[in-house]
């Protein structure tokens, strides 16, 4: 649920945030909760959704605008598709000016195509690509797994592509072998172009999909499965990749949305591939930014204009319905003492302000820990209750991001893996050699800058692991209520609200307060 007022989004809340379960759909506490946050009824209702609302799935035809009401009073609602919410999303949030067209590119669970975005707004879509990449890719992990669990719905889809693309950095780049070559012509294939296709190609039952495959139930943690990871990885990237070299000749921008714009290492190749004139990743490229899309589009219809002005940090402040903070230690924040804390080993809960946009924590409900020791990104992982083999992703001080990472310097929102060229770094640096790191400016977070300022004045190195804050599952913690359980459950020292800094107090009788 979103809002936008006079060009500007004034806010964007997702129903899973306040640790709620991942997806969650609106519901009617939460959409009267949004409307709290409004002086008024607002001009147009804009609806766009999967879930039997808006126009539904897929369409670049024209929106649906009907007069009912709503609370008593005559109330215009405008219905479009999730696929355009997508592209207004992107289009509306990139920093591309008004009336430059551009190329756009969908690929998420059902959608898998490039567009034209002409100077008007006139959409062009190509030919499908590749309909559900997203769906294809988190089912390679499900075929592989030896667990009992279910196929599930979305979130474990959304889950097991994170997985694959984490195993895919441990596999050897090789060409396919006969089976692996039989298992990408079945599971890519382009004729399946339904969802009823893809529900019967993507069944629970693993051996449907090729019968006799080595494969099936092989095991994710194989040698033989992370090839196969990075294989396929490469392969539907490469599918994609032809495609775009033989029809977006025109050198224009790409804006990406969707679900497989969550895969930092796909988006670095398009930003390198040559092909475009620049890229842009919206921090909520996902599902997660569509009520911003059809806003976006709902503003263009009645006003001509698709740009918004936005903030990363949109969403709800921090709700804090809990008197104290337990009986920790509790002080005004002194960043030298946060930045102490990191250096002798502790991993800290950190609070600020609004929540961000998007599926992923950038500065305002994070877990920051120092990046020099392999041993903090297993510590994360528990702390997550992740796979170890997940990567932990970095924020740097975007003045020194070329100190410590190769490719370009400017990485705000997190949406690019780039090489990792400082050593020390090792809680950060995947296995393949990359680590995600968001870059920081005194602008855009001025507080976490000035945290990482003074981690590099304690430790010489201007960069932290970065995770999000919350519980399996769930969306980002955003009440301390729910903090307390999170750092009691998950044996954390210290914790950051705002304008207070809380230490544990068995922490302070430790010697020199060494981290355990």
């Amino acid at each position: 649920m979103a809002s936008v007022a006079d060009g500007k989004l004034e806010f964007a809340i997702q129903e899973e945030k306040d640790s709620r379960r991942c997806n969650s759909a609106v519901s009617l506490p939460g959409f009267l909760q949004t409307l709290e946050r409004v002086a008024d009824l607002p001009d147009v209702f804009a609806v766009g959704s999967r879930r039997g609302f808006g126009n539904g799935d897929s369409g670049l035809g024209a929106a649906t605008r009907t007069t009912g009401s709503a609370f008593g009073r005559a109330q215009e609602w405008f219905h479009s598709t999730h696929e355009k919410s997508h592209l207004f999303g992107a289009y509306a949030l990139s920093p591309f000016e008004p009336g430059r067209p551009c190329y756009a590119l969908v690929w998420e669970r059902h959608v898998g195509a490039f567009y034209r975005i002409d100077e008007k707004m006139g959409i062009q879509r190509f030919p499908t690509v590749l309909a559900g990449p997203g769906r294809r890719y988190g089912y390679l992990y499900y075929l592989a797994d030896t667990s009992p669990e279910p196929i599930g719905g979305r979130e474990e889809e959304g889950v097991r592509s994170g997985k694959v693309r984490a195993l895919a950095g441990f596999g050897r780049r090789a060409a396919a072998n006969p089976a692996e070559r039989a298992l990408f012509d079945r599971l890519l294939d382009p004729r399946i172009e339904t969802k009823e296709q893809l529900d019967d190609l993507l069944a629970s039952d693993k051996k449907r999909l090729l019968p006799g495959s080595p494969f099936v139930r092989c095991g994710v943690r194989t040698q033989e499965f992370k090839d196969l990871a990075r294989k396929f990885s490469d392969e539907l990237f490469q599918r994609f990749h032809d495609f775009a070299a033989e029809h977006l000749t025109e050198k224009l921008p790409l804006l990406i949305g969707g679900g497989c714009a969550l895969n930092g290492e796909w988006n670095t190749r398009w930003r390198d591939s040559g092909l475009f004139a620049d890229v842009f990743v919206p921090p909520c490229a996902s599902d997660g930014g569509n009520a911003i899309g059809t806003a976006a589009e709902a503003q263009f219809v009645l006003t001509g204009h698709a740009k918004i002005d936005w903030s990363a940090f949109a969403g709800e402040e921090f709700v804090e319905d809990w008197p104290s903070f337990l009986d920790w230690e509790a002080s005004p924040l002194s960043l030298e003492a946060v930045a102490m804390w990191l250096a002798r080993g502790q991993v800290i809960a950190w609070v600020q302000g609004r929540y961000e946009i998007g599926p992923r924590a950038l500065g305002n409900r994070s877990l920051l820990a120092a990046p020099v020791e392999r041993a903090t990104a297993v510590e994360l992982n528990r702390i997550q209750e992740r796979e170890d083999y997940r990567p932990i992703a970095a924020v740097c001080l975007r003045e020194d991001a070329h100190l410590h990472f190769g490719g370009p310097p400017d990485n705000p929102h997190g949406m690019y893996a780039q090489p990792v060229k400082d050593p020390r770094l090792a809680a950060v640096a995947h296995i393949d050699g990359t680590a995600r790191a968001q870059t920081v400016t005194p602008e855009g977070n001025p507080r976490l800058h000035a945290l990482l300022t003074a981690f590099k004045a304690a430790t010489g190195t201007g960069v932290l692991c970065h995770a999000s804050l919350n519980f399996t599952g769930r969306g980002c913690i955003n009440r301390t209520t729910q903090l307390v359980k999170f750092a009691t459950a998950r044996g954390l020292g210290v914790v950051v609200i705002n304008d207070r800094l809380f230490v544990r107090p068995a922490l302070l009788r430790e010697p020199a307060g060494l981290a355990r």
